[in-house]
């Protein structure tokens, strides 16, 4: 699994859930599930972000993010 960098498009906080824009193209949606450090962590639009992909039965999927 390799590393990917992107930016939060937005994430709703009531929800948990959002869309990160990879760097190198694609829109994959993210929940707080998948955050670095779990429970009440929380995303920014706009927010700098690495995260791991892993293939889903949708497609691509985000495993983990981590804020740089």
């Amino acid at each position: 699994m390799r590393m990917h960098a992107g930016t939060v498009q937005w994430f709703d906080d009531q929800s948990g859930v959002g869309a990160i824009e990879t760097d190198d193209g694609p829109v994959l949606p993210v929940s707080r599930a998948r955050i670095d450090g779990g429970g009440g962590q929380s995303l920014v639009a706009g927010e700098a972000v690495r995260f791991d992909v892993h293939d889903g039965p949708d497609g691509p999927e985000v495993e983990r993010v981590y804020t740089r």
